[in-house]
């Protein structure tokens, strides 16, 4: 049954990258995910500076940019400064905290061919057979699983205008003085 389901396993493709942006700049916010509809590129960053003290180098902090599937199978070919001008362009359309582009550094990229599995139509039924015909102790967990509960154990069922309120909410409650109708990580479409 293990090895069913393995078999059935399909991969998207993805890019991690790397930038360096001076101490403080993402100061309220740790993981940002960036809806589909508002991007096609970039599907999420990562602030790493929340790590602690200890992951800052000369007072500046890592955020890392995940990439769509489709963005990132057209860029695997490209060579990585083409890469890192790419994903910074469109890091600006979705990073409200980033005004400056001249405050981001290149750090590093890593190409992911197999990435993440694909929840194609029909997959989650076979992970819930695999897990239903468990008797022992031990399951395959990780990604193969993740996303039977991801949506479960997470409050993310809120709708678009709601996370655009939150969001809203959040700036005008900071101190960063900086907030652009147009430089959202969540547009009302």
């Amino acid at each position: 049954i293990q090895q069913d389901l393995l078999r059935s396993v399909r991969y998207t493709s993805t890019i991690s990258v790397a930038f360096t942006v001076p101490k403080g700049t993402l100061r309220r916010g740790s993981v940002f995910w960036v809806p589909y509809k508002q991007s096609r590129y970039i599907s999420g960053y990562v602030n790493e500076e929340i790590k602690g003290s200890e992951v800052i180098n000369n007072n500046r902090a890592l955020l890392c940019v995940w990439l769509h599937n489709g963005f990132a199978r057209k860029l695997l070919v490209k060579s990585d400064e083409e890469i890192f001008i790419l994903v910074k362009r469109e890091l600006l359309k979705v990073c409200p905290w980033i005004a400056d582009s001249s405050i981001i550094e290149l750090h590093d990229l890593e190409r992911w061919t197999a990435a993440m599995p694909i929840f194609y139509p029909g997959y989650l039924k076979k992970v819930r057979s695999y897990v239903g015909q468990q008797k022992g102790n031990i399951l395959l967990c990780g990604d193969y699983l993740n996303s039977l509960w991801t949506e479960r154990g997470t409050p993310l069922r809120s709708t678009y205008c709601q996370a655009d309120h939150r969001f809203r909410a959040a700036i005008a409650s900071s101190s960063l003085g900086m907030w652009s109708e147009n430089r959202s990580p969540v547009r009302s479409l």
